[in-house]
């Protein structure tokens, strides 16, 4: 099996046909970002996942629940444990 890691901005992927897996650490404004623009980045990435990774599974941790709720994806949470030094939950789902 093929594994690839990227760094990209997050509108840069292209459609990627799957199954695979989609593993982020977003920002969670405990070091930058303001409220407003981290609910418009999960908005974002909520978006990005649905429209270019159909079959994928996604994970993401997050110490709040309203940020990853702004996904709009139906999301099962794992945790909490500790992330460098911070209590945050991994969140899945399948697309």
């Amino acid at each position: 099996q093929d594994v690839s890691f990227q760094v990209l901005e997050l509108g840069a992927q292209s459609s990627v046909p799957g199954p695979g897996l989609v593993f982020c650490n977003p920002p969670y404004g405990t070091r930058l970002g303001t409220a407003a623009g981290l609910a418009s980045l999960y908005r974002q990435f909520g978006q990005v996942c649905r429209e270019r990774f159909p079959g994928w599974q996604v994970a993401f941790i997050c110490p709040d629940p309203r940020l990853a709720e702004q996904t709009g994806l139906s999301l099962s949470a794992r945790g909490p444990f500790s992330n460098g030094g911070l209590q945050v939950h991994l969140y899945q789902t399948e697309l």
